[in-house]
């Protein structure tokens, strides 16, 4: 991650709030943009479900059934933004 890449996804970012695995997606929160250069990097996803994030954390997301089907929490990593990111320990307690 670069500060570039960091500035686009927190243009529209909804930021964190709490979400459930196999949860809705809430009504009237924003969708992050993820950009194709980090979409290059990742699997491909069948057509109705979408890379998305919230805060640093990226979840995956039926947009069929606004429904999100999972999460790696602090998926995104940079040294500016990791002096706030709890360690590999404190995510291990949450998850």
């Amino acid at each position: 991650m670069n500060a570039k890449a960091w500035a686009v996804i927190m243009d529209d970012n909804p930021g964190e709030f709490s979400h459930d695995i196999n949860g809705i997606y809430p009504d009237g929160k924003p969708y992050s943009t993820v950009p194709g250069t980090i979409l290059a990097v990742l699997p491909t996803l069948p057509d109705d479900v979408q890379y998305r994030f919230l805060g640093r954390h990226l979840i995956l997301l039926d947009t069929r059934a606004n429904v999100i089907l999972d999460r790696i929490p602090y998926a995104i990593r940079f040294s500016d933004c990791d002096r706030d990111a709890p360690s590999h320990e404190e995510r291990g307690r949450r998850d």
